[in-house]
Formats: C-alpha cells, sequence, structure tokens
C-alpha cells in the first residue's frame, strides 16, 4: 500500500519526514485503538523534533527497511544509529507548529489514519499500521 508523500508544506513537522532518515510510531496499555494509534503519532512527532534511536520504535518495519535498504534487526539498529546521529548533530526537524492537534483517527482493521491540523498551517494525515501489537505510522501526506 502506497501512500503520497507530502506535496507542500501545510505542516511544518510533516517536512521533518525529509530530514530524518526514518520515520514513524508506537503507543501505550490499556488505551483503546484509537488512543493508540493518535499515542503513536504524537511520539513520532516529538521524537522527529528531537531525534534518538526510539523513534525507530515508532515506525513501521516496511519504512525503516525501504529507508535503510536492509532487512529486520539490521535495519532497525541502522535506523537507530542514523536517528541519533540526527540528534546529536542538531539536524533535528522543525519545531511543533503552535496549536498542533491530532484528530479524525480513523482506524479499520490493523490499519488506519490520523489526521494533524495547525492554525494557519492546514493540515496533514498520518498513515498508521498495527503492527506486533503496536500502532506505528506508515507515513504522512498533506
Amino acid at each position: 500500500m502506497t501512500h503520497p508523500s507530502p506535496s507542500r508544506r501545510a505542516l511544518s513537522v510533516l517536512a521533518a519526514l525529509a530530514v530524518l532518515p526514518v520515520a514513524l510510531g508506537a503507543a501505550g496499555c490499556g488505551k483503546s485503538d484509537q488512543d493508540q494509534a493518535k499515542g503513536a503519532v504524537n511520539e513520532f512527532l516529538q521524537d522527529s523534533v528531537h531525534p534518538s534511536g526510539k523513534l525507530c520504535d515508532v515506525v513501521a518495519k516496511r519504512v525503516i527497511e525501504q529507508r535503510t535498504g536492509l532487512k529486520g534487526d539490521t535495519a532497525l539498529k541502522k535506523c537507530r544509529e542514523n536517528a541519533d546521529k540526527a540528534g546529536k548533530s542538531g539536524r533535528a526537524g522543525n519545531a511543533l507548529p503552535k496549536g498542533l492537534k491530532l484528530t479524525d483517527v480513523m482506524l479499520k482493521g490493523n490499519a488506519g489514519t490520523v489526521k494533524a491540523m495547525a492554525p494557519g498551517q492546514g493540515s496533514g494525515t498520518f498513515h498508521v499500521i498495527k503492527e506486533d501489537g503496536k500502532w506505528k505510522v506508515d507515513s504522512a501526506g498533506a
């Protein structure tokens, strides 16, 4: 399943996808699927602004493998190394827009979307999938 990449800079946070070598998220226990999917996107956004290896824990495996050109644990290790380097080198994403809100969580089975909106900056959609029992960001688009 292919989703469009950001075509405009509707949300500055979506631009962080191009800056970081990898992208995307997981969520917590005891919450509804909607809350967990929203939590995955929130964690992804926060980790994109201040990257570290934990960013890779909220990214779908196929995206990590596609971005690194590697498979399995080797891909995850490379993702973590790249995210740690980005964080230490100051190559972090843009600051999150003021008033950013995650809304309109739409899930069907193990896939869905979470809409992000910021006043005066438009909106974007994060595609999420449930992988190994956790919601993770699969792609984002404007």
